[in-house]
């Protein structure tokens, strides 16, 4: 059961990831995509944060998955593994907006 969070985001995560990258935003919109001040700017910034964003939450995703079928066998509290969950979710989510606008910064 503490391990359920994170299976359930790493299950968004892809999907979300998956659907972004079939179907990127063509243009800069205020309801779908990485959105940031500076994704925003321009066109290019748009297109580079939406392949980047998606391709770095599909790998997230992923990972997640896997993380969760792991402390799911794991033999440890349910509190430390809900613990762990929370940390590795919020964790991926600075990590996301982090790298995206670290490489819209170059």
């Amino acid at each position: 059961m503490g391990a359920l969070p994170l299976f359930l985001v790493g299950i968004v995560f892809s999907l979300a990831a998956y659907l972004t990258l079939r179907f990127p935003p063509k243009k800069i919109n205020p309801m779908y995509g990485y959105r940031t001040k500076r994704s925003m700017s321009s066109q290019e910034n748009w297109d580079i944060a939406q392949k980047f964003s998606s391709r770095l939450m599909l790998k997230q995703g992923l990972i997640m998955l896997a993380l969760a079928c792991v402390l799911v066998v794991l033999p440890i509290h349910e509190i430390v593994s809900v613990i762990i969950s929370v940390a590795l979710l919020i964790g991926s989510v600075i990590v996301l907006f982090v790298q995206t606008e670290k490489r819209l910064n170059k």
